[in-house]
């Protein structure tokens, strides 16, 4: 008998070596941005329906239609946070530009609230704490590296 070689056909979703350079492992530091990312999310979305909650009541630069489509952007911008911890904790290439694009989204979002003078001054802050932990902890060449973009 002779031994035949097992070749997969053109197509074939079955891989029979790794991928190049090998499964990425991630480390303390992936996980933490993850669940920073997830606590942003939350923030912001819960932010997002106080704003749509508040548009009648509200007083200052932000209010009426104004404080709606902000209100609506923090909704979406804090889905997106979700998708990018995702993203992020499963070290997915593409979670690295996007978490820069939803990041810096975030930090101008967080710049109107706090120009239009609203209450919520801690949670802005914290919202600026965040986003910009996050962006700067993207930036680091390790991280870059990890994603594949060094």
């Amino acid at each position: 008998m002779t031994k035949r070689s097992r070749t997969t056909r053109k197509g074939s979703s079955r891989r029979t070596a790794p991928r190049a350079g090998g499964p990425v492992q991630r480390n303390a530091g992936i996980l933490l941005l993850a669940v920073l990312a997830t606590t942003d999310g939350i923030f912001d979305a819960l932010a997002g329906y106080a704003a749509l909650d508040n548009t009648s009541g509200s007083s200052g630069l932000l209010s009426g239609g104004l404080l709606t489509g902000v209100g609506y952007a923090l909704l979406v911008v804090g889905a997106l946070l979700v998708v990018l911890a995702f993203g992020l904790a499963m070290v997915r290439p593409w979670a690295w530009r996007f978490g820069l694009v939803v990041e810096a989204a975030n930090l101008a979002l967080a710049l109107v609230r706090l120009a239009g003078g609203r209450p919520a001054i801690v949670g802005v802050l914290l919202t600026l704490l965040l986003a910009s932990t996050v962006l700067y902890y993207l930036l680091q060449r390790p991280v870059r590296a990890m994603f594949g973009h060094a």
